[in-house]
C-alpha cells in the first residue's frame, strides 16, 4: 500500500509495518469495496483534493458510528428475550419501568450474571447479591479485560481450559445472527426469504473474529447503556484469542 497524506499528516508504508493492524484493516476493507484504493490515491496526489478527503473520511467514520447505533437500538427492545433460556417466559424478577438507566445490569440479578467475568462466576453463584452490592459499592471492579459470562456455554465451560465452550454462549449466537442475519433468525435460526441480510449486502461470506467481537461489544453496551454503571477500560481488546 502507498504512503498517504490526510491534511498535515504523512503515513508511510513504515508506519503501517509498525501497526500491521492497520493494515489488516484497510486490506479488509479493499475486499467490499476494491475500488477505495483508488479514490484515496487520487484524492492523495492532488493538493486541492485534501480537503475532499477528510470530508469522504469523516463520511465514513460517521456513518459507521449510524450503523453502530442502529444496531445497538434495535437490540435494546429484545435483549431480554435473548437473555432467557425460553424466550416466552417473563424475566424474574421484572425489570422495573422507572425510565431509569439503573435497573439491569448490575443492578439486576440476570443481566448481572450474564456480565460476571467467567473466572469470578463461582464466587457470584455462592452470593448473587453480596456480589451485586461490592460490584455497585466499588469493593468488586469489572474490567473489560474480564471475559464474561455471557460469551461461553457453561454446559461446556471448564475453569482448567479456558477456551471450552468460549464463543459458544447462547445469548452471543442470538445476538450475532440479529446483528448478521436478521432479527427474525435469533430465535429461529432460518433467514427471512424476503429480505437480503446484512452479510449478503457486505460481501460476508463467513464469521470472523472481528464480526464475534463485535457481537460481544454490542451486548455489552446494550446492557450497560440501559443502566447507571461503567466498565473500566484495560486497554484494547486482544483479537488475537478470537482466531482460535
Amino acid at each position: 500500500m502507498p504512503g498517504f497524506t490526510l491534511t498535515h499528516i504523512q503515513f508511510t508504508d513504515a508506519d503501517l509495518s509498525e501497526d500491521p493492524e492497520l493494515l489488516e484493516y484497510y486490506q479488509a476493507i479493499l475486499k467490499l469495496k476494491p475500488r477505495l484504493e483508488n479514490v484515496l490515491q487520487c484524492l492523495n496526489e492532488q493538493p486541492e483534493q485534501l480537503t475532499q478527503l477528510d470530508s469522504f473520511i469523516k463520511e465514513i467514520e460517521t456513518a459507521i458510528s449510524d450503523a453502530q447505533t442502529d444496531n445497538t437500538s434495535s437490540l435494546k427492545p429484545t435483549i431480554i428475550k435473548y437473555i432467557l433460556t425460553d424466550p416466552d417466559a417473563n424475566l424474574e424478577p421484572k425489570v422495573p419501568d422507572t425510565g431509569t438507566k439503573a435497573c439491569q445490569a448490575f443492578q439486576h440479578l440476570v443481566f448481572a450474571c450474564h456480565l460476571c467475568p467467567i473466572k469470578k462466576l463461582a464466587l457470584f453463584d455462592c452470593n448473587p447479591q453480596l456480589f451485586i452490592d461490592n460490584v455497585n459499592e466499588g469493593k468488586n471492579i469489572i474490567t473489560a479485560s474480564g471475559w464474561p459470562s455471557f460469551i461461553y456455554n457453561l454446559d461446556q465451560f471448564d475453569p482448567n481450559d479456558l477456551t471450552k465452550g468460549l464463543m459458544r454462549g447462547l445469548l452471543l449466537l442470538q445476538v450475532f445472527r440479529h446483528i448478521f442475519t436478521s432479527p427474525f433468525s435469533a430465535l429461529s435460526g432460518h433467514q427471512n426469504a424476503t429480505k437480503p441480510c446484512i452479510t449478503h449486502l457486505h460481501g460476508l461470506k463467513e464469521v470472523t473474529p472481528r464480526t464475534i467481537g463485535y457481537a460481544c461489544v454490542q451486548v455489552t453496551v446494550v446492557s450497560i447503556s440501559i443502566m447507571n454503571m461503567t466498565i473500566a477500560n484495560t486497554g484494547n481488546g486482544d483479537m488475537k484469542i478470537l482466531d482460535k
